[in-house]
């Protein structure tokens, strides 16, 4: 029986990343990067809408990190706000 997809092996995995290291990312390809890794976030309690959760972070001086803990459900709540991902309606 013919295998549907080859897998690389750990030596190859190796060498691809190696290739990619040091190699510099083209401005658009960034900015790609980043509009894919932005998720709106709502803050529960007043309702505002953040871009991102940097934006959020930095509206309300705390750190990225504790906003993404109550959004991982890992807190309940960080400086009496809760948070969680704006509902995307186009998909």
């Amino acid at each position: 029986m013919k295998k549907l997809r080859s897998h690389h092996s750990e030596s190859t995995k190796r060498k691809m990343s190696l290739a990619k290291l040091g190699k510099p990312k083209s401005a658009v390809h960034r900015l790609n990067i980043s509009r894919a890794m932005k998720r709106p976030v709502v803050c529960n309690e007043t309702g505002k809408i953040y871009d991102s959760l940097t934006e959020a972070a930095n509206a309300l001086e705390v750190t990225k990190g504790s906003i993404w803990s109550v959004l991982a459900g890992n807190l309940k709540y960080v400086k009496g706000f809760t948070f969680s991902y704006m509902e995307n309606n186009n998909e």
